[in-house]
């Protein structure tokens, strides 16, 4: 299969020779068509496949006929070339050869004074949908199917994964279903585990550096050209690609954002690898309207591996941005492994008539050791799982109602995230109020991630005693 470069050897001579480059290394032929005619003197040692010569024939002229052209009527002349560019690329389809165009004509265009009306003569055919791989919802397997595909069977025994392996394993699986998933990270691989998608799918791998401002950018690119990319690196450093991440949800781009070590509970790692703030920018777009009826981005924070897997599954059927927080810690399971979950969605994990206590991510697993503990003190409390944005309210209001009319949010990034997301919803219903905890000082490194919930004001025993002063408060 071939990739078609197209270029002006007089000016790009060692863009383009890294381009090729790039492009052998991964196993493709790269086909290099030359449009260098009356540009200048070509002294390039890179030898195109198909000169410019050979496109002045394709079209039905000479070089020097077009050249000649050139200080006369450029429009007819750059006509000439797109023709016989045309004719050369059509060929290339027609004998199933070509497999993608990369083309430097920003500044050709501008050199060869094209008009912006200027098109190809002969436009090719819509691409076919890759051959074995269908365009319909994709679903995964069984999750021990997928775990042991990347060598984890083990992981059902013990029943313990973090989310941010439960992401790679749903990747792999996501890749295995259909060639247009592709992945993409910021050089921590090893750490979101797209390293697993790496070693599975090699060829659709694609490693960005720190650079994930471009990360995002190429992401978009690769959407438009029908991909559906997952580009992934630390929740944090997400923050360096706000503007590319704007500019995508403007273009409505399909792009799946994956943010690991998001939150505190990463521990030893420190503040400069924790996403405290990401929640609050994401969830700001997911009550803005595309102008479809569709959200301009939806976010997934699961708790446990079995949602993180579906959470995949999830945002791979939404055409459009998708953001997913993933987490450092391993979790214990706990859903079933044939749960089902949707956008938006929430899950009741306990039921009480004394208060509401509602949370996302990691902090679901302090949340049931707080309402196990207040049940000990003949506090019962209902305990939510609000995995997914924009959230769907009306069941976790409907409870709260029923049991004390107060809401407790737990949630160890700033404030903008689920407190907010709750006390708006309650502020518009009405007869519930909503009480929020979250990180209240610049977080720190230390040996558990225990000890820093503790410091930022998320602590187990600090929610146990604002919990309890808001139980007592509405009996």
């Amino acid at each position: 299969m071939a990739i078609v470069m197209v270029g002006m050897l007089d000016e790009r001579e060692e863009g383009l020779q890294l381009i090729k480059d790039h492009i052998e290394r991964r196993g493709h032929k790269a086909v290099l068509m030359d449009i260098s005619i009356g540009t200048g003197a070509i002294t390039s040692s890179l030898k195109p496949e198909i000169a410019a010569r050979e496109l002045a024939e394709a079209a039905g002229t000479t070089a020097d006929s077009i050249k000649e052209m050139l200080a006369k009527e450029r429009d007819k002349a750059t006509s000439l070339m797109a023709d016989g560019l045309g004719k050369k690329m059509l060929d290339l389809y027609g004998s199933g050869d070509l497999e993608g165009v990369f083309a430097e004509l920003d500044s050709t265009a501008k050199r060869l004074g094209a008009s912006a009306d200027t098109e190809l003569n002969h436009p090719f055919p819509k691409p076919a949908q890759p051959s074995g791989k269908p365009d319909k919802p994709l679903t995964l397997p069984p999750l021990a199917e997928a775990l042991e595909r990347v060598g984890m069977s083990g992981v059902m025994e013990k029943k313990r994964l973090a989310t941010r392996v439960a992401y790679g394993v749903g990747l792999v699986a996501l890749g295995d279903i259909s060639d247009r998933v592709v992945s993409l990270d910021g050089d921590v691989s090893n750490s979101t585990f797209a390293n697993l998608f790496e070693k599975a799918h090699p060829n659709r791998f694609f490693e960005c550096k720190i650079a994930e401002h471009n990360m995002v950018t190429v992401a978009s690119g690769m959407s438009a050209a029908g991909k559906i990319p997952f580009a992934s690196t630390f929740g944090k450093f997400l923050a360096r690609a706000v503007d590319q991440i704007d500019m995508a949800s403007i273009s409505r781009a399909n792009i799946k954002l994956v943010g690991s070590h998001t939150g505190v509970s990463l521990g030893a790692d420190g503040p400069s690898q924790m996403a405290v703030s990401d929640m609050a920018y994401f969830r700001s777009m997911t009550r803005v309207d595309t102008g479809n009826g569709t959200a301009a981005c939806c976010v997934f924070h699961p708790s446990d591996p079995i949602c993180a897997y579906r959470c995949c599954e999830l945002m791979a059927r939404i055409d459009g941005l998708c953001y997913l927080r993933t987490h450092r810690p391993e979790t214990p399971f706990l859903y079933a492994v044939d749960e089902q979950f949707e956008v938006g969605g929430s899950k009741k994990l306990r039921s009480g008539d004394n208060l509401t206590l509602v949370s996302s991510g990691f902090m679901v697993h302090s949340v049931l050791e707080v309402a196990r503990k207040l049940a000990d003190q003949g506090i019962d409390c209902n305990v939510f799982d609000a995995y997914s944005f924009p959230l769907k309210t009306a069941d976790i209001l409907g409870a709260a109602r029923k049991s004390g009319g107060t809401i407790l949010t737990i949630e160890d990034n700033y404030a903008g995230g689920l407190h907010a997301e709750m006390a708006e919803a309650a502020a518009e219903a009405g007869e519930v109020r909503v009480s929020g905890m979250t990180v209240k000082r610049i977080p720190k490194s230390a040996k558990s991630a225990d000890e820093v919930f503790s410091h930022v004001g998320v602590g187990v025993e600090q929610i146990i005693e604002n919990a309890t002063r808001l139980a007592n408060k509405g009996r």
